[in-house]
């Protein structure tokens, strides 16, 4: 299973043939930069916490993004919370992270950025299980 960013890591390579692998965070801050992207773009939605809290085993500052979850219709997002993968409409996990003192963005991808970071190898903190798998399958 993997977490939020790496379903949306992978979802990128399926969808430009680029790899990377990356949090949230750096995701919102590195990859889709694009302010008010179009109906056609890639698309992301982000959860920024509004205030420093604990997120699984550390704490993060105000103003981090610790979800993402990739846009796939109007309204519509895949959305990775373990123990699963759900698509779901995008007002019902802002509710749920709006009522947990997130902000809610939604961002294009800057693909100038994304072939910056696949050329450098950006796979800061490994492949997900499902990531391996699929280049272990020799795709």
């Amino acid at each position: 299973m993997s977490d939020c960013s790496g379903a949306v890591c992978m979802a990128l390579y399926v969808a430009t043939g680029l790899l990377i692998r990356t949090t949230a965070d750096d995701l919102l801050k590195r990859v889709f930069t694009m302010i008010n992207p179009k109906q056609g773009d890639i698309r992301a939605v982000f959860y920024i916490t509004k205030k420093p809290k604990k997120h699984g085993t550390d704490y993060v500052a105000a103003g981090t993004a610790t979800h993402v979850a990739g846009i796939v219709g109007d309204g519509v997002i895949l959305n990775s919370q373990e123990p699963y993968t759900k698509v779901r409409q995008i007002y019902e996990v802002s509710d749920q992270f709006q009522k947990d003192g997130h902000e809610v963005l939604i961002r294009g991808l800057n693909r100038e950025a994304l072939e910056r970071l696949a050329r450098e190898g950006k796979t800061r903190y490994g492949l997900d299980n499902e990531f391996t798998n699929y280049f272990d399958m020799g795709a």
